[in-house]
């Protein structure tokens, strides 16, 4: 089973193969017009219990392959960042956190004297309901 998030037109979990391949997932869950399809390996092989993010165009900055470099242990174990302590490298541990965004929490932090909730994540420019919900299963306070 795979999850798949994001920049899709049918988010949910798919049931998959171990010899189906990232590409033949994101088709199913049909990208939208405004993903950055470039920003994914497409060729990586499932694995059970595997994300998909599929970010939009503009959320990925820096080397957008970074996420697939991870050891296949921390893949299966979803880790959370801690948005009131976390400094900018931690923040884009985040998926669909880059350095700018990573900047935009860290100034609202310091403005407003740290998050009281996860949901005051979405007072921050760019990340409305959708994208919110992409992010809330890997942060906490």
């Amino acid at each position: 089973m795979v999850d798949v998030k994001g920049a899709v037109k049918y988010s949910g979990v798919y049931p998959a193969k171990k010899s189906q391949r990232v590409n033949d997932i994101i088709k199913l869950a049909v990208p939208l017009k405004n993903a950055d399809i470039q920003a994914i390996n497409l060729a990586a092989v499932i694995t059970d219990q595997m994300v998909i993010y599929v970010p939009f165009k503009g959320e990925v900055a820096g080397n957008k392959f970074d996420m697939y470099h991870q050891p296949a242990a921390q893949s299966s174990e979803q880790q959370t960042v801690n948005i009131n302590t976390a400094g900018e490298s931690e923040l884009q541990n985040i998926p669909g956190i880059g350095p700018k965004k990573a900047q935009d929490i860290l100034m609202y932090r310091e403005q407003h004297g740290g998050f009281k909730s996860k949901e005051e994540m979405k007072e921050i420019k760019g990340i409305g309901d959708k994208t919110y919900m992409t992010l809330e299963p890997f942060i906490e306070l």
